[in-house]
């Protein structure tokens, strides 16, 4: 029979950002699955039972947790070097796009801007994080009466 895993020890601070991030309906899905995991073995809850509830597998639920004891929420969410769907445009058009349209070699890679997207939207805590932002007015109505 295997060892029981022990409960994972969160802080408050990141038991509010864990919580923001699996109840987000906006945040990328790995990100509240992995947030999920954290969840609940921080609750107690079995690997083989979080990877069931999750629909992930246990090696993934044991690599996640090992990855939090380690670095917390440092490097949460970022994807490892060389994993990942590969670029399907070559460098050469990129460059030469950059040329024509401007910046877009300056922007950062998409895993970057990812991985700390809910960081950088509400800093270190959730507990500042806004509830919801809200929509903007549309346009006012531009026809004319006529008098």
């Amino acid at each position: 029979m295997s060892k029981t895993a022990s409960r994972l020890l969160l802080t408050d601070a990141q038991q509010a950002i864990l919580a923001g991030i699996a109840n987000s309906s906006v945040a990328q899905h790995r990100l509240v699955l992995r947030a999920r995991v954290l969840l609940l073995a921080a609750e107690g809850v079995s690997n083989s039972e979080i990877a069931r509830a999750v629909e992930v597998s246990r090696p993934t639920v044991l690599a996640w947790r090992d990855q939090f004891e380690s670095d917390g929420l440092k490097d949460f969410g970022k994807v490892a070097k060389g994993r990942g769907r590969k670029p399907s445009i070559p460098d050469a058009k990129v460059d030469k796009l950059a040329e024509l349209g401007g910046a877009a070699k300056d922007r950062p890679p998409a895993a970057e801007v990812a991985a700390d997207n809910y960081q950088a939207l509400y800093g270190n805590t959730a507990v500042d994080a806004p509830a919801e932002a809200t929509p903007q007015a549309g346009p006012s109505d531009t026809t004319t009466q006529e008098g």
